[in-house]
């Protein structure tokens, strides 16, 4: 086995040196270009392969189990390119068939002619692990060894100090710098991330698992220097870290994956950036004030899609400063909560009783995954500890905004927390409140005048005597003083000036302002029951580095500092601003922020997310230009939901389970048409609407239209083949079955029968046959009905009246709709909530009969499933119905009136074979032929399309799956 890192032989790719210090010792990495990426090869062998290769070359190969590699292959691969960043389609081409299960016959080459090798079954000295417990995923063969695949990404933003990887992957321990040469354009800092892919271990035990985080620059990370911003600094300590900061540890114990430490602004107080460059702010248009403090965090956070959270260090606006400015949520823990030893200046240097202000913040994108990293990080566990949600609101009215504007969106949010609690809030001014109920120690003082210089300049005191060892130590090394930045010299000299008897007097002060709220404002020790709301200012547009100034009083940068409290950060709302810079309108966020007492700090994420979900608003902001996409509302804000990318692997493996035989859009904008038909010799009347974004595969008879996709709240893991059915029992009067796939959809189609005066849609009723997304999405567009329930499945809209029937099992529900009695039966076929609705000679059967090859939802149940089907059937032919129109597949064969229960029956000798002659339809090792299996279920080859065919494989996966 050759050594881990070597200066020879790098097979056409790059060799690159390791930044190096004056006891970093010197070493080479090895690079490659895959699908137009950069890619690190990680130095650590992980396994050999049985084959004999060329012991220079490089190549992208894929890690398989045997089951993955013979029964699952090209849906396992779809599986990694949708997940996983770093896989890509080229490594795929070679794959590695990892030892154990039925792997004993040599195959060299698999279906579309990917190769095969094999692992060795041994242990590799180097690894702490078996290769028979290599995760599954993209790796990088170089020569007849396998090495972990490292995305490299190019720090555009400027936001990070140092791209970072582990130089071992089972131990975590010692870090490297991974630093690339410029290239001819770009000097960035190249961030490396391994494949979400490696992370294997159970969420249980790892709550933040492959999920890729930041730590602030000033956290020790072994291996990896810090430079603070500051030139002088890094000049007096060039040296690596020797250990970890403990909170640091306690992320990669959870399991997540540290890929970099973010610049702070100079010693985590300055804002000029003499010494590096500045982090860009990725909002708006682009040249807006980063803001002071964690602002390399907030930065990436803001622009990375590769990132799920970042943190760092607060004192006095120092997470919520670059939050605010750059559009994130951001939660500041209690004070002491989280470990800060590590921290450079090092906790024993700062003050013996340790700094009153630091605290951890967290930066997030979206509240339900900001929720669920903080109950990792602070409770070091996956699941909650029971939450109690407060039982009082108070409200500070003098810590608001002075924009009238502002604050009408303010009183929004206080409104959306009060409907979600049940709770009135009491509104309060602190000054006023302090004026009529003062501290004796007041003296007759009013509230800013009490605290007017305790609160900052207590932190200014902090904050130079934190460097009194670094400023003698440079002094002694190189004659002079540190250059520093200018906010960082005026709070120096502010600190200097603060002799300890009045820094003791300030915290006096800040002590008897603390008791004080406590008993009048709210209680802030544990087990309190009340949360303060408050406006967070907003200092947008602003295109310049501010001047350093004194904070004066108590503020809203300041409260939960002083008080030692956790507090959260919420835009929820955004105005709108003319730049001078893009020359066009831009839109900034506004944000509302909730303190709560201490031990409170996953309550209040969850409290505001749940509050957001009940007011219907967006939850998640994001990356890029815009926090939120704008809208002509009263918050300015589009609402309509965004799914985020998958949160792991079975997420992901449910998101892309609809994809064998729906449509992935990718992003693209494409028109999808909508036409209307009458279908012949119904009585009553059915009109079909289908859509498709396939012009020639849906009939035109009564009329068309189209929408841009791009623009719309289409989900494109929903069918664009789908179609809703109008029964019209009189001009008045019609029944809509299913509403299609999204709110939109449903209005055009809608539209599309009004504009053709197919109904008078003064008296309809909305039946969905079940509950999936395809067939209930257009209810989002009708207001007076609640979306439906699994249980809840016929809405009655008449004059804004909402009446609600049940469809239970075995029940039989008769509705009136002009001349015509609709029979509604319960069905079990495809789903165990299903209604069929049947009248004159034909049943709506939504995807109880499906137009080929039925796509089986839970394999598990298939036997149910088919015995569902089979009385569907038997109660279609006692009602003698003759036809039964399907949702998806061949429009055209429906609107020529084909709709025979010859589909049906199909459908149930399909699923009956699956039971109990599942080896002919899905051989192991192989794929039936499509002629095959049209003979097997009775139907023309030509009947069953390609995208059944998938269907049909994708069916023999879930079961094969179900079965194990």
């Amino acid at each position: 086995m050759p050594p881990e890192d070597t200066k020879q032989g790098c097979g056409g790719v790059d060799c690159v040196p390791r930044p190096s210090t004056t006891t970093m010792e010197i070493k080479t990495v090895l690079t490659t270009v895959i699908s137009g990426s950069r890619y690190l090869v990680h130095p650590q062998v992980l396994g050999t392969i049985q084959e004999t290769i060329n012991p220079d070359v490089i190549i992208p190969v894929t890690v398989l189990e045997p089951e993955q590699l013979y029964y699952h292959l090209e849906g396992t691969l779809r599986l990694f390119d949708f997940y996983d960043d770093v896989f890509t389609p080229e490594f795929g081409n070679i794959l590695i068939e990892k030892p154990g299960g039925n792997s004993g016959v040599a195959v060299s080459s698999v279906g579309n002619g990917k190769s095969v090798m094999r692992l060795r079954n041994d242990s590799v000295a180097a690894a702490k692990r078996s290769v028979s417990d290599l995760p599954a995923g993209p790796y990088i063969l170089h020569g007849p060894y396998v090495h972990q695949a490292w995305k490299i990404y190019n720090d555009t933003l400027d936001a990070f100090a140092f791209g970072v990887y582990p130089e071992r992957v089972d131990e975590m321990d010692l870090f490297r710098v991974l630093q690339l040469p410029a290239d001819s354009e770009t000097n960035y800092t190249s961030i490396p991330v391994p494949s979400k892919l490696y992370s294997t271990v159970p969420p249980e035990q790892a709550p933040l698992k492959g999920y890729r985080f930041t730590i602030p620059d000033s956290m020790s990370l072994k291996g990896i220097p810090t430079t603070l911003s500051s030139s002088a600094w890094h000049d007096l300590h060039d040296n690596p870290a020797g250990s970890t900061a403990a909170f640091a540890k306690r992320l990669i114990d959870l399991g997540a994956t540290i890929v970099g430490k973010t610049k702070s602004s100079q010693f985590g107080s300055g804002r000029e950036w003499t010494d590096v460059p500045s982090p860009k702010n990725p909002r708006e248009d682009g040249h807006q004030d980063p803001a002071g403090g964690a602002t390399g965090a907030a930065s990436s956070l803001a622009g990375y899609e590769w990132l799920r959270a970042t943190t760092g260090i607060d004192a006095v606006g120092q997470v919520f400063g670059p939050a605010a400015a750059q559009g994130l949520f951001a939660l500041r823990t209690s004070s002491g909560l989280l470990p800060l030893d590590g921290i450079q200046p090092s906790f024993t240097q700062r003050l013996p009783m340790g700094s009153t202000y630091d605290s951890m913040g967290i930066f997030g994108t979206d509240l339900s995954e900001l929720f669920h990293d903080a109950v990792a990080v602070v409770h070091k566990s996956l699941a909650s500890p029971a939450i109690s949600f407060p039982k009082k609101i108070m409200y500070l009215t003098d810590l608001s905004s002075a924009d009238d504007e502002k604050d009408d969106k303010y009183e929004q949010f206080l409104a959306a927390v009060e409907a979600f609690l049940g709770i009135k809030s009491t509104r309060l001014s602190l000054t006023q409140t302090w004026a009529s109920k003062p501290p004796a120690e007041a003296k007759g003082q009013g509230l800013q005048e009490y605290m007017r210089d305790a609160p900052f300049l207590s932190f200014c005191y902090e904050f130079y005597h934190q460097y009194d060892e670094f400023r003698k130590d440079y002094k002694a090394k190189f004659g002079k003083d540190p250059a520093t930045e200018l906010t960082v010299k005026q709070r120096w000299d502010w600190g200097s000036n603060v002799t300890k008897s009045l820094y003791d007097e300030y915290q006096a002060r800040l002590d008897v302002f603390r008791n004080w709220f406590d008993s009048t404002i709210m209680s802030t020790n544990h087990g309190g029951d009340a949360i303060l709301v408050a406006a967070y200012p907003s200092h947008a547009p602003s295109y310049g580095v501010p001047k350093p100034s004194k904070i004066k009083g108590v503020t809203p940068d300041l409260l939960a500092s002083v008080l030692r409290v956790p507090q959260i950060l919420a835009p929820f709302a955004q105005f709108e601003y003319q730049s001078k810079v893009s020359g066009r309108p831009e839109y900034h966020p506004i944000y509302g922020a909730v303190l709560g007492p201490k031990g409170s700090d996953t309550m209040l994420v969850k409290l505001v997310q749940a509050a957001f979900q009940q007011a219907q608003w967006r939850t998640r902001v994001d990356k890029g230009r815009y926090a939120f996409p704008p809208a002509q509302n009263a918050r300015n804000v589009d609402d309509r939901p965004v799914k985020g990318p998958p949160g792991s692997l079975e997420a992901a493996r449910q998101d892309i389970g609809l994809l064998i035989r729906r449509r992935q859009l990718n992003g693209e904008s494409i028109p999808v048409f909508f036409t209307a038909y009458q279908i012949p010799n119904t009585n009553p009347p059915l009109i079909g609407v289908s859509a498709s974004n396939k012009v020639l595969d849906i009939p035109y008879t009564l009329g068309q239209t189209s929408v841009d996709v791009a623009a719309n709240d289409f989900d494109p893991n929903t069918d664009l083949n789908n179609t809703m059915y109008m029964i019209q029992c009189s001009p008045n009067e019609g029944i809509l079955f299913d509403t299609l796939s999204s709110g939109s959809f449903f209005q055009e189609a809608v539209g599309l029968l009004q504009d053709n005066g197919l109904a008078g849609m003064s008296n309809i009723t909305l039946i969905a046959s079940h509950e999936h997304q395809d067939h209930t999405g257009g209810l989002s567009a009708i207001d007076s009905v609640d979306k439906l329930r699994t249980s809840q499945l016929v809405a009655q809209e008449n004059n804004n009246a909402v009446e609600q029937a049940q469809v239970s099992v075995g029940e039989e529900q008769t509705l009136t709709c002009g001349n015509a009695t609709i029979n509604l039966f319960h069905t079990q076929g495809h789903t165990t909530a299903g209604v069929m609705a049947c009248t004159g000679d034909y049943c709506l059967t939504g995807d109880e009969c499906e137009d080929s090859v039925p796509f089986i939802v839970q394999a598990k149940t298939l036997d149910d499933q088919a015995r569902g089907l089979a009385q569907s059937i038997q109660t279609m032919r006692q009602l003698n119905v003759t036809r039964a129109p399907q949702a998806h597949g061949n429009m055209q064969a429906v609107a020529n009136g084909n709709l025979g229960l010859r589909v049906c029956e199909s459908n149930l000798l399909y699923k009956q074979k699956m039971v109990d002659e599942f080896a002919t339809l899905c051989p192991r090792g192989s794929d039936i032929s499509l002629n095959e299996l049209a003979e097997q279920i009775n139907r023309d080859e030509a009947e069953i399309t390609e995208e059944y065919y998938g269907v049909h494989k994708g069916n023999c996966d879930s079961v094969r799956k179900s079965r194990r």
